[in-house]
């Protein structure tokens, strides 16, 4: 059985997949546009509980923890 946690509660250097997005259309398509959509593969580069790092393919994002709230992920 898969468990979920919040984006803004996972460890530094876990590989994740995200399972949902918990925001309106608008904070969806925002995060659509850079690059993390349900399905996607992320790895968490810093998780300070503030902003976020994360790699996704050659591309690392920072977001704010308010955001990765919001991000549902499962590790793999």
């Amino acid at each position: 059985m898969q468990t979920f946690c919040s984006l803004s509660k996972s460890q530094e250097a876990i590989h994740s997949v995200i399972h949902s997005v918990n925001a309106d259309g608008k904070t969806k398509a925002k995060l659509l546009g850079l690059g993390l959509g349900v399905g996607q593969d992320i790895d968490v580069i810093r998780n300070r509980s503030g902003d976020i790092v994360l790699r996704t393919g050659q591309s690392r994002i920072s977001i704010g923890y308010s955001l990765a709230k919001k991000i549902m992920v499962t590790e793999v």
